[in-house]
């Protein structure tokens, strides 16, 4: 971010820099986000700014993305057996060898049922 401090009547301002950004959204979208800003007294050019500034303090997204949200948070039922699992594990208990690849899928499949 490019600062500069200026007088003027007798006065210290601070100027930054700014660009323009033009995007296209759907409409919808803009309409329904923007009644949401004005409940919340946020401009729509504030949220944009406060999102990127996010982005760049963060250096990442600043919400979760995912194709299948599903996919990548566990069921409950799932987070208990990794749990467990992890336990056996710890404690050296209810290990096999290792499955060879038809072994495995035989083993998921039985699982999707």
């Amino acid at each position: 971010m490019v600062c500069r401090v200026f007088r003027a009547k007798g006065r210290c301002f601070l100027k930054i820099a700014m660009t323009t950004l033009n995007i296209q959204i759907d409409k919808t979208v803009k309409t329904e986000a923007q009644k949401v800003l004005d409940e919340i007294g946020l401009s729509m050019s504030g949220a944009i700014n406060v999102y990127l500034m996010q982005i760049v303090k963060s250096r990442a997204i600043p919400f979760h993305l995912a194709a299948d949200p599903e996919v990548l948070e566990p069921t409950p039922a799932l987070a208990t057996m990794v749990a467990k699992t992890k336990s056996d594990i710890r404690q050296n208990r209810n290990l096999s060898p290792p499955l060879g690849k038809n072994e495995l899928q035989a083993r998921l499949k039985g699982l999707r049922k």
